[in-house]
Protein backbone atom coordinates (compact mmCIF):
# COMPACT_ATOMS: atom_id res chain seq x y z
CA UNK A 1 0.00 0.00 0.00
CA UNK A 2 2.08 3.02 -1.07
CA UNK A 3 2.35 6.27 1.36
CA UNK A 4 -0.16 9.22 0.73
CA UNK A 5 2.60 12.20 0.05
CA UNK A 6 -0.18 14.65 1.54
CA UNK A 7 -0.54 12.79 4.60
CA UNK A 8 3.62 12.24 5.16
CA UNK A 9 3.87 16.04 4.12
CA UNK A 10 1.46 16.84 7.29
CA UNK A 11 3.57 14.70 9.72
CA UNK A 12 6.03 17.00 11.63
CA UNK A 13 9.82 16.69 11.80
CA UNK A 14 11.15 14.04 14.09
CA UNK A 15 12.71 16.59 17.22
CA UNK A 16 15.66 15.19 19.80
CA UNK A 17 16.66 17.15 22.20
CA UNK A 18 19.04 19.65 21.97
CA UNK A 19 21.88 17.28 23.84
CA UNK A 20 21.16 14.62 21.66
CA UNK A 21 21.60 17.21 17.97
CA UNK A 22 25.10 17.52 19.13
CA UNK A 23 28.29 15.41 17.94
CA UNK A 24 30.04 14.57 21.24
CA UNK A 25 33.30 12.91 21.25
CA UNK A 26 32.91 11.67 24.87
CA UNK A 27 30.39 9.73 23.46
CA UNK A 28 32.33 8.15 20.72
CA UNK A 29 35.24 7.43 23.84
CA UNK A 30 32.72 6.13 25.66
CA UNK A 31 31.36 3.84 22.96
CA UNK A 32 35.28 2.58 21.97
CA UNK A 33 36.07 1.74 25.87
CA UNK A 34 32.90 -0.14 26.31
CA UNK A 35 33.54 -2.01 23.14
CA UNK A 36 37.55 -2.94 24.36
CA UNK A 37 36.15 -3.60 27.64
CA UNK A 38 33.81 -6.49 26.18
CA UNK A 39 36.51 -7.78 24.18
CA UNK A 40 38.68 -8.38 26.99
CA UNK A 41 36.00 -9.88 28.73
CA UNK A 42 35.80 -12.13 26.30
CA UNK A 43 38.89 -12.83 25.79
CA UNK A 44 39.87 -13.67 29.22
CA UNK A 45 37.16 -16.28 29.06
CA UNK A 46 38.06 -17.60 25.85
CA UNK A 47 41.38 -17.96 26.93
CA UNK A 48 40.14 -19.96 30.55
CA UNK A 49 37.90 -22.14 28.16
CA UNK A 50 40.66 -23.06 25.41
CA UNK A 51 43.60 -23.51 27.97
CA UNK A 52 45.78 -26.64 27.63
CA UNK A 53 46.16 -28.54 31.15
CA UNK A 54 49.42 -30.45 30.97
CA UNK A 55 49.29 -33.59 31.73
CA UNK A 56 50.86 -35.66 34.85
CA UNK A 57 53.51 -37.05 31.70
CA UNK A 58 54.12 -33.95 30.29
CA UNK A 59 55.24 -32.36 33.41
CA UNK A 60 56.98 -35.84 34.79
CA UNK A 61 58.93 -35.23 31.36
CA UNK A 62 59.85 -31.61 31.76
CA UNK A 63 60.85 -32.13 35.45
CA UNK A 64 62.82 -35.39 34.83
CA UNK A 65 64.55 -33.58 31.92
CA UNK A 66 65.53 -30.44 34.03
CA UNK A 67 67.02 -32.51 36.64
CA UNK A 68 69.70 -34.85 34.27
CA UNK A 69 72.31 -32.45 34.96
CA UNK A 70 72.40 -32.32 38.24
CA UNK A 71 74.12 -34.23 40.99
CA UNK A 72 72.92 -37.74 41.79
CA UNK A 73 71.81 -37.11 45.24
CA UNK A 74 70.14 -33.85 43.89
CA UNK A 75 68.70 -35.72 41.07
CA UNK A 76 67.54 -38.62 43.52
CA UNK A 77 66.16 -35.60 45.57
CA UNK A 78 63.84 -34.30 42.65
CA UNK A 79 63.06 -37.42 41.89
CA UNK A 80 61.10 -38.21 45.46
CA UNK A 81 59.75 -34.81 45.18
CA UNK A 82 58.07 -35.39 42.15
CA UNK A 83 57.05 -38.97 42.62
CA UNK A 84 55.74 -37.65 46.43
CA UNK A 85 53.63 -34.95 44.30
CA UNK A 86 52.25 -37.39 41.35
CA UNK A 87 51.00 -39.61 43.67
CA UNK A 88 49.76 -37.21 46.05
CA UNK A 89 47.52 -35.90 43.12
CA UNK A 90 46.58 -39.47 42.39
CA UNK A 91 45.02 -39.98 46.29
CA UNK A 92 43.36 -36.62 45.34
CA UNK A 93 41.73 -37.77 42.34
CA UNK A 94 41.08 -40.93 43.25
CA UNK A 95 37.91 -42.48 44.38
CA UNK A 96 39.44 -44.87 46.52
CA UNK A 97 42.13 -42.93 49.49
CA UNK A 98 45.00 -45.26 50.34
CA UNK A 99 45.01 -47.46 47.34
CA UNK A 100 48.52 -47.86 45.62
CA UNK A 101 48.44 -48.84 41.69
CA UNK A 102 51.21 -51.29 40.63
CA UNK A 103 53.19 -48.52 38.72
CA UNK A 104 53.01 -46.57 41.94
CA UNK A 105 54.27 -49.45 44.01
CA UNK A 106 56.95 -49.98 41.65
CA UNK A 107 58.26 -46.62 41.44
CA UNK A 108 58.71 -46.26 45.39
CA UNK A 109 60.04 -50.09 45.40
CA UNK A 110 63.03 -48.27 42.68
CA UNK A 111 63.33 -45.36 44.56
CA UNK A 112 63.79 -47.14 47.80
CA UNK A 113 66.18 -49.48 46.56
CA UNK A 114 68.49 -46.35 45.17
CA UNK A 115 68.37 -44.60 48.31
CA UNK A 116 67.94 -47.32 51.04
CA UNK A 117 69.99 -50.64 49.94
CA UNK A 118 73.69 -50.86 51.61
CA UNK A 119 76.18 -50.52 48.52
CA UNK A 120 73.32 -50.30 46.20
CA UNK A 121 74.17 -47.87 43.87
CA UNK A 122 71.63 -45.71 42.31
CA UNK A 123 70.46 -45.76 38.75
CA UNK A 124 68.70 -42.27 37.84
CA UNK A 125 67.72 -43.63 34.40
CA UNK A 126 65.85 -46.77 36.14
CA UNK A 127 64.24 -44.61 38.50
CA UNK A 128 63.02 -41.97 36.06
CA UNK A 129 61.57 -44.80 34.01
CA UNK A 130 59.65 -45.83 36.66
CA UNK A 131 58.12 -42.45 37.50
CA UNK A 132 57.51 -41.77 33.74
CA UNK A 133 55.29 -45.60 33.73
CA UNK A 134 53.29 -44.11 37.05
CA UNK A 135 53.04 -40.45 35.45
CA UNK A 136 51.65 -42.28 32.49
CA UNK A 137 49.50 -44.75 34.24
CA UNK A 138 47.56 -41.80 35.87
CA UNK A 139 47.06 -40.15 31.98
CA UNK A 140 45.14 -43.54 30.69
CA UNK A 141 43.37 -43.78 34.13
CA UNK A 142 41.62 -40.51 33.97
CA UNK A 143 43.45 -39.38 37.25
CA UNK A 144 45.84 -36.61 38.51
CA UNK A 145 46.07 -32.96 37.42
Amino acid sequence: MPADPDLLAQLRPVRLPPELQVFAWADVFAAVALGILAALALLAVLRLATRLQETPLAVARRELAAARGLPVEQRLFRQAVLLDRLATERERASRRPGQTGSALARARATMGDALYRRGGAADPEAIDAAILEFAGSLRRSGRGA
